[in-house]
């Protein structure tokens, strides 16, 4: 009998797995069909980051690839077994005629996919976590040589093969190449990284230029171009590490460092090489044998030499063309090509000039200028090669852009960088779109190309060869000088020997102090003089010790268009600098307390800018100089300016037509900004004025007193106003009529202000049009203690309430509103008020007005009893932050409508601001509701309560249903709050869901008990910060709180 007990054990044993294969088909499958969503999910987000990366143009690991493979395989494959006829025929029939065998299969399969699928769904999260999926694709070092015009020189081509076969040599890593400038170092580089990148001896190329500047930053970056690589870290050690550890992960990588002027220390760059990298080889250029040999420790260095006469000419008549077949010109060509000395650079650029031309005078007049010079130094006839491509440049304007590349000093200058110089210097003339003058640029850009006297390469750049630089140099040094941006502390007194000089740059130089007497007027040829951002001590017109220059000096400077001037002591100012008059273009700071910016202060660039701090000051002491500037400026500001009462018209009778910003301050005797009482002004006064910024002016009363011309304004974009403690509102309603431009509104600490737009005079009191401010976006109102409204009407106040109220013809009287119908303002996005004196924001119909506001903040308003009717909220459809802090009074965020109350049963509860993401309310202590139940907060994402002590709760069941997006709730210094969701009467319990709520925060709240009623269920699935400080009445969470919160982490208790 133990026997035979024995084996039925062991055969059901046995069997037992296969059973349960059966007994659990619907479990494994179901099993199946969830890891399978799950995959599908985490598959679908790892693809979107290699969508977004492949957008950015950057290439995708290959395990990320090989993963993404497998997840697609694998879904497929468990979906095609999913979606089988075999199991809808197992599903459909019977038990006691089910095909058992069939059933097992199937089972057994759903396991063996299941734990595929995992396996992979562990590999998809583990790339998901990955910082990063992708890298920036390999930039090309080289284009291929059709491409660059490279044309294969019997001599060039020995030292090819020779560096090429020498890179081969695994004891060797460092080679040099050196040469004279313009031999074709670049060149031959150039051709060994094609070659190299092109025959898979090496697996990367890379290649940087390092000229004279030897920035290492500079250097890193284009190292890391050509690696994909892209830098997160600042500084030059940080970004050598990163370089290094990539360079490191290639077997075989060729550095090529071009154009080197002095040692560089490689490992500050990043480059590892020797016994650190075997791998990593090195090729350098240089015109200095000793750079490479001595300093930089290079192993073997191959010379460039000129090439022959005969090397020379056949490229010369390649380049040329079939004219050079002309036997009239053949002798004068060659004799040509005979003066290039065999510098290629030089060959390709002359014969490029004389393309295809085909009159003998002209080769004459090219041979007699590369040989006419008073020496037979070499540098002379590359001077003469480069000149004489100069001069037949198409316009003066191709001219004047090559020698603006030349004077940058660096090999390589950013396209946009010399865009942005081109254009400021005013050089694109009758060009008056951006766009235009960009295809202007570029197609002058071609040209130079053409001429060979910039280099064609392809990118962001334009670079130059530094021969063609050094020749530029000597045809750009008597007409421009640019110190800007150096540590020069004095000019030499030699550099008034610079006669021809046109332009001289000095600005940002912050260590020049001294320039020596009668230096600046001895420039007699300047146009552009630009000092702006220096500190020079200026001599006094007439000091008897004179080491130091005058201002007086600028009146020999005759064909003077545009200055740049600070002068920090008005002293030093000379009387009638009439030169200031022929000024195109000026930016021009007197007195102290101006900081020299480069940017522009309102919404379009300026030419003109003036500045004066006259430090009390009487106007009087404006000369006809400074007068004539006044007249044509375009940025004015004025500090601390005595002896006026206005602006316009006692400082500028033709009322500053072309005046676009205008900034005024400290000016203690200004009452009016515009004046027309005793005069009438002209109809073009303030005509293209666009932002008025008035600060501390304690004495200012109006804007404007008396008539105005009917233009004013009509351009005005922004005004600030601050500290004007006499100005009781800003525009008349007339006046405002003009303001169709206005954008931003900004006034503070005007104490005395009761209204911003006010009637004013029979016309203003007759007019009952609405004023349309369509481009006013954002309004703020800080500090007005008086501030009652936005735009008045007949006032009168309630002796026994204290209350304002507004009366009208069928004399009801009602509340003030801050806004009412008289001003539209349908785009307006943000409202801010601080410590002003509104009672009531605005009616339902007002409201109507700002369906595009996005952000309102209200601090300090101590009579506000509410925001909003709960009808209004709806409006408010764009609204996405609320800021409501130390309103003393306010009870309600939304009061309710009595319409809405009296049909609340009828209706179903509607979203109330339904996109606003952030509400914030601090210090309202008579605050009773946050959240109202009867609307809907769908897409609100942080709400924050502080310091609110009249709140018993903070929201009710109905309302906290639809929180749907709520991710933050902070509730701190709520002394009256007994629980944070309400049971309203009619509700018996229910299921409370913030589903996307991630941190919660309860802080010093002495009589809270509990979150909600016992007779609520809540979810939290993302909850993962829970922070209950200070409530010692609050019941202990339930257990079930980790249920209803899986991934709760931290929690803080106290």
């Amino acid at each position: 009998m133990d026997i035979v007990k024995s084996i039925v054990q062991h055969a059901a044993e046995s069997a037992w797995p296969h059973i349960g294969y059966i007994i659990f088909y619907n479990t494994n499958v179901d099993k199946l069909n969830i890891q399978l969503q799950n995959l599908v999910v985490a598959k679908d987000s790892l693809q979107q980051r290699v969508n977004a990366a492949i957008r950015n143009g950057e290439e995708i690991f290959i395990n990320v690839r090989n993963i993404l493979e497998k997840a697609n395989d694998s879904i497929d494959d468990a979906e095609n077994f999913l979606n089988g006829e075999d199991h809808a025929r197992v599903g459909c029939l019977n038990w006691p005629s089910t095909n058992l065998c069939r059933m097992h299969e199937l089972s057994r399969k759903s396991i063996d996919k299941a734990d595929t699928i995992s396996e992979i769904m562990t590999q998809v999260k583990e790339a998901l976590k990955m910082v990063t999926i992708s890298s920036l694709p390999r930039l090309p070092v080289a284009l291929c040589p059709s491409t660059r015009g490279y044309e294969a020189l019997q001599s060039r081509t020995l030292i090819l093969n020779q560096i090429m076969q020498e890179l081969k040599d695994d004891n060797m890593y460092m080679f040099g190449v050196y040469g004279m400038g313009g031999v074709g170092k670049t060149t031959l580089v150039e051709e060994v990284a094609w070659q190299a990148e092109h025959d898979d001896s090496y697996g990367v190329v890379i290649k940087a230029i390092v000229s004279n500047s030897a920035d290492v930053k500079g250097i890193q970056g284009q190292l890391a171009d050509g690696l994909g690589l892209k830098f997160n870290e600042e500084s030059i050690q940080g970004r050598a590490q990163r370089l290094r550890d990539k360079i490191l992960k290639e077997n075989d990588v060729l550095v090529i460092m071009d154009d080197l002027w002095r040692n560089i220390d490689l490992n500050e760059v990043g480059v590892p090489f020797g016994d650190q990298h075997k791998g990593c080889k090195l090729l350098l250029t240089s015109r200095d044998l000793y750079v490479l040999s001595k300093e930089m420790g290079t192993q073997q260095n191959f010379r460039l030499d000129t090439l022959s006469t005969e090397e020379g000419w056949n490229l010369f008549k390649k380049v040329v063309g079939d004219v050079i077949k002309e036997y009239h010109i053949q002798t004068t060509a060659f004799d040509i090509a005979v003066a290039c000395k065999g510098l290629p650079v030089l060959l390709v650029m002359v014969g490029k000039t004389l393309k295809n031309e085909k009159e003998l005078y002209a080769w004459k007049d090219a041979f007699n200028q590369l040989t006419t010079h008073d020496d037979e130094e070499f540098y002379s006839i590359t001077n003469k090669a480069v000149g004489l491509s100069y001069n037949c440049l198409a316009s003066e304007l191709h001219k004047s852009i090559f020698l603006l590349i030349a004077s940058d000093g660096q090999r390589n200058y950013h396209i946009e960088d010399l865009f942005v110089h081109v254009w400021g210097l005013g050089l694109f003339k009758k060009v008056n779109k951006l766009g235009d003058a960009r295809y202007k640029l570029q197609k002058i850009i071609s040209d130079l190309k053409a001429s060979s006297l910039i280099l064609d390469e392809e990118g962001k750049d334009v670079t130059m060869h530094d021969v063609i630089r050094e020749g530029a140099a000597k045809i750009a040094c008597l007409e421009i000088l640019s110190l800007e941006d150096t540590d020069i502390q004095e000019l030499p007194k030699e550099m008034g020997e610079l006669v021809h000089l046109r332009k001289l740059n000095l600005d940002n130089c912050i260590k020049l102090t001294l320039i020596p007497a009668n230096l600046i007027s001895s420039l007699t040829s300047l146009e552009e003089l630009h000092m702006g951002n220096c500190y020079i001590q200026w001599e006094v017109e007439g000091s008897k010790e004179c080491k130091n220059a005058s201002l007086a000096e600028l009146r020999q400077l005759n064909h003077l268009s545009s200055l740049h001037l600070q002068i920090h002591d008005i002293s030093n100012m000379p009387s009638d600098l009439l030169i200031f008059g022929k000024l195109d273009r000026y930016k021009i700071l007197v007195g102290d307390g101006w900081v020299w910016s480069w940017d522009y202060s309102g919404y379009s660039e300026t030419s003109r800018t003036l500045k004066l701090n006259l430090n009390s000051t009487s106007i009087t002491c404006f000369d006809l100089g400074i007068k004539m500037l006044l007249n044509g400026v375009e940025d004015l500001s004025l500090a601390e300016v005595n002896g006026v009462i206005n602006v316009l018209p006692e400082l500028d009778g033709e009322g500053f037509p072309q005046l676009k910003h205008l900034h005024i301050e400290r000016c203690v005797e200004i009452m009016y900004i515009i004046d027309s009482t005793s005069c009438v002004l002209p109809s073009h006064s303030f005509l293209c004025l666009e932002t008025l910024v008035i600060h501390h002016l304690v004495n200012l009363e109006k804007i404007c007193c008396g008539q105005f011309p009917v233009h004013i304004f009509t351009k005005l974009q922004e005004i600030k106003v601050s500290g004007c403690e006499k100005l009781k509102n800003l525009f008349s309603l007339s006046m405002a009529r003009n303001l169709t431009k206005l954008v931003h509104i900004n006034i503070s600490m005007c104490e005395f202000m009761t209204s911003v737009i006010a009637e004013e005079g029979e016309k203003d009191f007759e007019d009952n049009g609405q004023i349309n401010l369509s481009k006013l976006l954002s309004i703020r109102l800080l500090n007005l203690p008086n501030l009652v409204t936005f735009s008045s009407k007949k006032s009168t106040t309630n002796i026994q309430s204290g209350r304002i109220f507004r009366k009208e013809s069928d004399n009801l009287s009602y509340p003030v509103t801050l806004f009412d119908e008289k001003i539209a303002m349908p785009n307006l996005e943000t409202l801010e008020l601080y410590s002003t004196n509104v009672e009531e924001l605005c009616d339902l119909s007002v409201s109507l007005c700002f369906q595009n506001l996005t952000n309102l903040k209200v601090v300090h308003c101590n009579k506000l009893k509410y925001l909003f009717s709960s009808l209004a909220g709806k409006v408010l459809v764009k609204l996405q932050r609320l800021e409501v802090m130390y309103c003393q009074m306010m009870e309600y965020i939304f009061v309710q409508d009595e319409e809405e109350y009296l049909c609340k049963e009828k209706s179903a509860m509607t979203p109330i601001l339904q996109n606003i993401d952030t509400i914030q309310i601090v210090g309202c202590p008579m605050l009773k509701n946050i959240v109202p139940s009867s609307g809907i907060f769908q897409n609100l994402n942080l709400l924050t309560v502080k310091v609110c002590s009249g709140i018993v709760n903070i929201m009710t069941y109905s309302a906290a249903t639809s929180l749907v997006n709520l991710t933050f709730l902070r509730i701190h210094d709520c002394e009256m709050v007994e629980e944070i969701v309400a049971c309203e009467n009619d509700s018996d319990g229910g299921e409370i869901g913030f589903m996307k709520l991630e941190h919660l925060e309860l802080k010093n709240l002495p009589r809270l008990t509990r979150f909600c009623n016992e007779n609520f269920s809540f979810k939290l699935p993302l909850l993962e910060v829970l922070r209950v400080i200070k409530c010692p009445e609050i019941e202990a969470f339930s257990p079930t709180i980790f249920f209803s919160a899986p991934k709760l982490t931290k929690v803080v208790t106290e």
